[in-house]
């Protein structure tokens, strides 16, 4: 995934945004926190979170 954050980086436009929708899910019984390491690949490549949503099923 890091190679195509790299890309998305490189061919948006200065200014532009990306938007990624993501979804935690469980391994052996543990949560595995993909929205965390999106979050770190993505600013490894320069880009900045500018927001984040949460959605919880009731």
């Amino acid at each position: 995934m890091l190679q195509c954050y790299r890309e998305f980086y490189k061919v948006l436009k200065e200014g532009g945004t990306m938007v990624l929708v993501v979804k935690n899910f469980i391994r052996e019984k543990a949560v595995v926190r993909l929205d965390i390491d999106t979050i770190r690949l993505a600013e490894a490549v320069g880009f900045t979170l500018k927001d984040r949503w949460y959605f919880k099923l009731p």
